[in-house]
């Protein structure tokens, strides 16, 4: 029989079955311990993680607290070396047994043989029949089985788990997957194995937060995310974190220089990992630890081996910090806290190595088109030729695929005069520098460079495409396009190099009025992004195209063109700040003129945040325009009115497309207007003049301020060119406000058939794109216009219905949906609801549940009182029928369907 006293006997400790107790606060990992609950269901379970991932505290705190258990019915063994001896081994399973009630008073267990003697046979089956006897069950938790190396005693645990009674269930942790000795794959296919692996112990946000305030630590949230990401959610490294934060005075500095070489740090990775390792091992992570990325053949390269795929296999299952990438886990990574450690050592204890294993991963990467990689380990190396080299083939290819932080972390660590030669390396710098939005470097750079007559064709060419990028952010566009252009051919043999000449071009172009020919260059510079890895060109080709639909006044295209940019930044993980900005800019003005106020208002708040310093005057200028709008549109007119004209005094001596000047001026021009600031219409008049030139919108901020003097012929004067079409404006928005205001004239003078064909002029253009704004900004005149002049619309009637249902709902508590819309119709009629009902094709109830949400809005109590309330807000026409969007499939008799889909 196995007793405490004869497992003592045998030399082995109490606390080796003993359920360890820490003497520092522990987290509840709740989750956790909930998944760990279903997991020991099975007849085995398995924590699998590498060190310091929080096996044995987990398990120590659900043998403890767990509720998949009774008190006192989990049995604990701490395996190590020494029980590799079947005899300890067993002695120390059956005396952990041996402790729990269940056993001690239910059944006697066998003992095992002698010391020093083989288990013999038929003695494992012996312990699980007389465990089979036992009144409920019972856990056996073996905590590092991965110490159990010997054969024998691996046998012995496999028979245990074979002839496994219903009463007994096996908890493992271990830091690999256990050996195929353990035969854990069959329980595994057979469903009688529960695991959770070192993803799952990974600490979270919160807990994070939860095991630093255990140690009277509370850092900043960005902090917090930041050590998160380094430790990848290592709880070893967390702890010793959270121990060398305790009292720090400046936590956040000691967060961003926290690494795997911080002193704790290396030493629990030297004494729980390397010092287990054998010392050819220990050389390989080394020698491959200067590579962030890993294939085997990459490895083989860097180490001079040709088994490499072998011992990386044997990395991954040994659990050592190792974690495969993709699909079929070609790629590996060593988890970045022990690539510090290992590159530390590398750097203390083979130095010598450093240079020529930087050379063999850089010609390794530039051999498998890795381009980034492949400067940053030749910089590393010390072959700055090789570096210039590189940017000279092939920076401009970076750039455009959204790798040029690369290039920028190059600059940061080499002295420029090192890379001269070829002048096409300094040129490459300077075109990333610009695409950063550094302008100051990027002079610097260009300073360096030699001049362009000196130079052959290709670098000619890019030179040109920098400055013309340049201009466009610091100003002088007109000439350095008259400049650039007849150096810039439309076909290249560098494929790379023509796309980023068509874009630049192109984007120039439109920059400065030619948006025609601008927009054919855009167009070609898509078509050439999208038939290579070009990302950020493709990203740069969207958002500019999103912003000259813009111009024209198309805004289903602009929407379009703008999402599109938005999901392929996402999708290609190409997200450069400046073009997001754009799209996210024209995604407002989209959102604005469909009076949809809260989206734009967040989608210009995001535009400005990114575009804000970065040298980018024309998204910042359009994305405070979007907001000083939205603020218009909440009813804080004087306040949009300041906003506007700091907007403008922001942008004032940059560059800033004349399009997006337009577009402010004329809005400001407006709401100066409308507030009866005839000063300020005033002064926008004179700084529209001086900025735009003789650009056509200038005569409707004219004709506001006219209109501000009390000069109405005047007005009408100035707006004629705009409406009769001998004038084309740089916004077509704008000329829709012409015809609006011409209509407003027009209608408060008497004039009624000018002001329909006015009205006429103002629709056509945008009711195909549901630009509903400028009737909402006209107000009273659009809305009785529209009420009057809408039915005799014809194709047009249903924006008018529309535009004037958003009026409408400015005087009910929230916007009606199509169906409470079709309803209203309905209630305005004789039917009783059961008849409403079948109309409708829904059950009574379902029309009384409908009609009680109406009437809230309405605010009303009854059916009579909500026709009432509808009629007086403009939601029913005179002839009944609503004046809301026409319900899903169903088309009221006498409108004509648009044949438009509005886009919102």
């Amino acid at each position: 029989m196995v007793t405490r006293r004869s497992y003592t006997q045998a030399g082995i400790a109490d606390l080796k079955t003993t359920i360890p107790t820490s003497h520092v606060p522990l987290i509840r990992r709740e989750p956790l311990l909930r998944s760990l609950d279903a997991a020991v269901t099975r007849p085995v379970a398995l924590v699998c993680a590498p060190a310091g991932f929080g096996k044995t505290s987990l398990l120590a705190d659900w043998a403890t607290n767990g509720t998949s258990h009774r008190q006192g019915d989990v049995a604990w063994v701490s395996l190590d070396a020494d029980d590799n001896d079947g005899f300890r081994l067993w002695t120390a399973i059956l005396g952990a047994l041996a402790q729990l009630s269940a056993v001690g008073e239910h059944c006697t267990l066998p003992r095992p043989a002698e010391a020093g003697q083989d288990i013999r046979p038929g003695f494992v089956a012996t312990v699980a029949n007389t465990l089979a006897e036992l009144p409920r069950p019972v856990w056996l938790v073996l905590d590092d089985v991965h110490e159990v190396v010997d054969p024998g005693t691996r046998w012995g645990l496999r028979e245990l788990m074979r002839y496994q009674p219903d009463q007994l269930h096996v908890v493992l942790s271990s830091r690999h997957d256990p050996h195929p000795d353990l035969a854990l794959p069959r329980l595994r296919v057979e469903g009688r194995l529960g695991e959770l692996d070192a993803d799952a112990l990974r600490i979270t946000h919160e807990e994070a937060r939860a095991l630093l305030a255990q140690h009277g630590v509370t850092l900043a949230e960005d902090d917090l995310a930041r050590l998160l990401e380094r430790t990848e959610g290592w709880a070893a490294a967390l702890r010793l974190a959270a121990l060398s934060l305790r009292g720090h005075p400046d936590p956040s500095g000691f967060v961003a220089g926290f690494r795997g070489d911080n002193r704790p740090v290396a030493d629990y990775l030297f004494a729980e990992i390397m010092t287990r390792l054998p010392a050819a091992l220990q050389e390989f992570l080394m020698d491959t630890s200067v590579c962030q990325y890993l294939t085997a053949d990459l490895a083989d390269r860097l180490t001079g081996r040709t088994d490499a795929a072998e011992v990386l296999a044997g990395l991954r299952r040994s659990n050592i910090l190792v974690t495969g990438l993709g699909a079929d886990d070609r790629w590996l990574r060593y988890h970045s806290m022990l690539t510090d450690y290992l590159r530390t050592e590398l750097a203390r204890r083979r130095s010598a190595r450093l240079p020529e294993l930087h050379r063999r991963a850089a010609a390794w990467h530039t051999e498998q088109g890795l381009l980034p990689e492949a400067l940053e380990h030749a910089v590393a190396a010390g072959d700055l030729d090789g570096a210039a080299g590189l940017l000279d083939r092939h920076g401009v290819s970076m750039v455009i695929a959204g790798q040029d932080a690369v290039l920028r972390r190059v600059l940061d660590g080499v002295p420029v005069d090192r890379l001269r030669h070829p002048p096409g390396a300094l040129l490459a710098m300077a075109y990333a520098c610009v695409h950063r939005a550094d302008l100051e470097t990027a002079d610097r750079l260009l300073a360096l460079d030699r001049k362009p007559e000196d130079q052959a064709s290709r670098e000619e060419v890019l030179r040109a495409v920098v400055e013309l990028d340049r201009a466009r952010l610091a100003g002088g566009l007109d000439r350095a396009l008259r400049a650039a252009e007849p150096l810039l051919p439309d076909h290249l043999d560098d494929r790379d190099l023509e796309a980023a000449v068509r874009f630049s071009r192109g984007a120039a172009r439109c920059w400065t009025g030619r948006r025609g020919p601008g927009t054919a260059d855009l167009e070609a510079a898509l078509a050439l992004a999208g038939s290579g890895r070009r990302d950020r060109l493709a990203v740069e080709c969207l958002s500019e195209l999103a912003s000259m639909a813009a111009t024209g006044g198309d805004l289903v295209a602009m929407a379009d063109r703008a999402e599109e940019a938005l999901r392929y930044s996402v999708r290609h993980r190409a997200a450069p700040r400046l073009p997001c900005a754009t799209a996210y800019a024209a995604l407002a003005w989209v959102k604005v003129q469909r009076c949809r106020p809260d989206a734009a208002a967040d989608l210009a708040g995001h535009a400005f945040a990114m575009a804000e310093g970065r040298s980018d005057p024309g998204v910042e200028l359009w994305a405070l325009a979007v907001l000083a709008m939205v603020r218009y549109d909440r009813g804080q007119r004087h306040a949009a009115l300041d906003e506007l004209h700091a907007a403008l005094h922001r942008s004032d001596g940059r560059q800033v497309p004349p399009a997006v000047l337009a577009v402010v001026l004329a809005e400001a021009a407006r709401t100066a207007w409308a507030v009866g600031d005839q000063e300020g219409t005033h002064h926008l008049t004179q700084l529209a003049r001086r900025r735009l030139a003789d650009a056509p919108d200038t005569g409707l901020l004219t004709a506001y301020l006219h209109l501000a003097q009390g000069r109405v012929a005047a007005a009408r004067r100035s707006l004629r060119p705009l409406l009769d079409g001998s004038a084309v404006p740089l916004v077509a928005t704008n000329a829709v406000g012409a015809a609006l205001l011409e209509a407003q004239i027009a209608m408060e003078h008497g004039h009624h058939a000018p002001a329909l064909a006015a009205l006429r002029q103002a629709v056509v253009p945008a009711a195909p794109q549901e630009l509903h704004r400028p009737f909402q900004v006209t107000g009273e005149p659009a809305r009785e216009l529209l009420s009057r002049y809408g039915p005799g619309l014809g194709p047009y009637r249903g924006f008018a219905l529309r535009t004037l249902a958003l009026f409408s709902q400015q005087a009910v508590r929230a916007p009606l949906t199509p169906r409470e819309y079709a309803l209203l119709e309905q209630l305005d009629t004789v039917q009783t609801l059961s008849q409403v009902a079948a109309a409708l094709s829904v059950s009574v109830n379902t029309i009384k549940t409908q009609a009680r949400g109406l009437y809230g809005k309405l605010g009303v109590g009854n059916r009579r009182d909500a026709v009432r309330a509808a009629r007086a807000a403009g939601l029913l026409t005179v002839d009944g029928r609503p004046t809301g969007p026409t319900p899903p499939g169903k088309t009221p008799p006498g409108i004509t369907p648009p044949g438009i889909t509005p886009r919102g």
